[in-house]
């Protein structure tokens, strides 16, 4: 007689501690992540196989980063065969925003059904915001997914899934055998210089029982995001960070002093409402007789971190519905109006294509006319409704062209990101300030948020302009929402 399996149980779990919870017990402020994969059954299955992955923390723990982990179990006890593997992907956005994904494949492969056996894959987050002392809203959602195309999830199988978020007020989303506890997806909490906020969640995947062989499996989404009201770069103790800024005491005053040339300093990701109106403003003054010119503004990215470039919002011109294409040339239905011309500048001759026909959204190719530095690839011809381009398109992208669907519009590159300051600054202080309002106006301009921008970085480019004696001051740098 075979041996049957009475009792199998997986427990994977792991516990991620950022930087900003960390900081408050070690003195050398590190992230670590610890996973441990165990199998229990009769004396038939494996010994428990440990998994530990200490992480030495970043050197700039507020910029995004990634940790992608697989594990995985096998147990088998005569002709039955059980596995599971946990898959974890996270992408931090700094100490702001964070996006994880948990994945839990579990599976009844072989042989007779087990006996009381069961299978879980277990994990739990916790974070604790960075305590910088204002205002905001704490907001985190959580999307599931248990039942992928082609595959029968038993009903033997129990997702569960709890996230609760702290501030001046307490929300929660649960997630129980296949749907959400009152239809709630998402949470919300007031943070206050009294109620920082954190974020705690736990969620576990289980198959049990005598079953029939089959496989269940579970994938969540959790992702957050901080709003303050007011982010905050004045070099004290509760500012926000700028990458590999340098702090100087100045006449009793604590400043940012930029000394070498040609340098940019940035902040982590902050995410922005852009329903809202903001004002962004800072002060400035040249150290040294050779005056430092300033770029100061910020930078656009999208709900995934990615970065908004102007050629992906700067555009010009009709329409164009295009009727048939080729891998170096695009017929439209009509004839281009307010197109640049081909013998305009090469950084004016891109083209978007939005294969839907939805251009309320950033384009899903783009024909860059700045390939890279010295690069062109933009069109170089134009008329009789054709646009043609010597950068031949990728197979895939002219099979989702659909003609009497999808349409082109002229792209062009202009600033890299917005400014509210690029010039020179004396020796004296210095303010610059701009309300920033809107998201919907589709050309280079320096006065609303770039369409699609979710998040932003503060950042000051100084000495940039020959710059090789100039030195720089600045302080108070503030992105504040607008309370009207």
């Amino acid at each position: 007689m075979k041996p049957t399996i009475n009792q199998l149980s997986l427990l994977v779990s792991m516990a991620l501690f950022p930087t900003a919870l960390l900081a408050d017990s070690f003195t050398d402020a590190q992230n670590i992540i610890t996973s441990a994969v165990e199998a229990e059954a009769n004396d038939h299955l494996p010994a428990p196989v440990p998994d530990n992955y200490h992480w030495k923390g970043w050197e700039t723990p507020f910029l995004p980063k990634n940790y992608d982990k697989v594990l995985t179990i096998n147990a088998q006890d005569g002709g039955a065969t059980a596995n599971s593997a946990l898959t974890i992907d996270s992408d931090f956005g700094g100490e702001y925003s964070g996006r994880f994904q948990f994945k839990c494949d579990a599976t009844y492969s072989e042989g007779d059904p087990l006996s009381g056996g069961k299978l879980a894959c277990r994990t739990n987050y916790t974070y604790h915001l960075p305590n910088h002392r204002r205002e905001g809203t704490l907001k985190a959602s959580l999307i599931a997914d248990v039942t992928p195309d082609g595959m029968t999830v038993s009903a033997e199988a129990h997702p569960e899934v709890g996230i609760e978020l702290r501030g001046e007020n307490t929300d929660n989303i649960s997630y129980e055998d296949f749907e959400f506890v009152n239809g709630k997806s998402t949470a919300e909490v007031s943070i206050s210089d009294q109620r920082k906020g954190s974020i705690l969640l736990n969620s576990s995947y289980k198959i049990s029982g005598g079953l029939e062989p089959h496989r269940a499996f579970g994938d969540f989404t959790m992702s957050w995001d901080a709003f303050l009201d007011s982010y905050q770069f004045n070099a004290e103790t509760n500012a926000d960070i700028l990458v590999d800024a340098v702090e100087v005491n100045e006449q009793g005053n604590n400043r940012y002093h930029m000394a070498d040339n040609y340098t940019k300093w940035v902040s982590g990701l902050l995410p922005v409402d852009t329903t809202q109106k903001y004002r962004l403003s800072g002060n400035f003054k040249s150290v040294t007789e050779a005056p430092s010119f300033v770029y100061f503004g910020i930078e656009s990215y999208d709900e995934d971190y990615n970065l908004i470039s102007s050629v992906m919002v700067n555009r010009t011109g009709n329409d164009g519905l295009v009727t048939s294409a080729s891998a170096n040339s695009i017929q439209v239905a009509q004839p281009f109006s307010g197109w640049a011309q081909a013998d305009a500048m090469e950084l004016n001759k891109g083209i978007g294509i939005y294969y839907d026909g939805d251009t309320s959204k950033h384009p899903d190719f783009i024909i860059d006319p700045i390939k890279s530095p010295g690069v062109h690839v933009g069109y170089h011809s134009i008329g009789n409704q054709i646009v043609g381009f010597d950068d031949s398109l990728p197979a895939d992208v002219l099979a989702e062209i659909e003609p009497g669907v999808t349409v082109i519009k002229n792209h062009q590159v202009s600033s890299s990101h917005i400014y509210i300051a690029g010039q020179y600054v004396p020796e004296e202080w210095t303010s610059f300030s701009q309300v920033l309002e809107g998201d919907d106006l589709w050309y280079n301009n320096h006065h609303s948020f770039r369409p699609g921008t979710k998040y932003v970085k503060v950042y000051v480019a100084g000495n940039w302009i020959n710059g090789q004696n100039s030195e720089l001051y600045f302080d108070d740098l503030i992105l504040e929402k607008i309370v009207e």
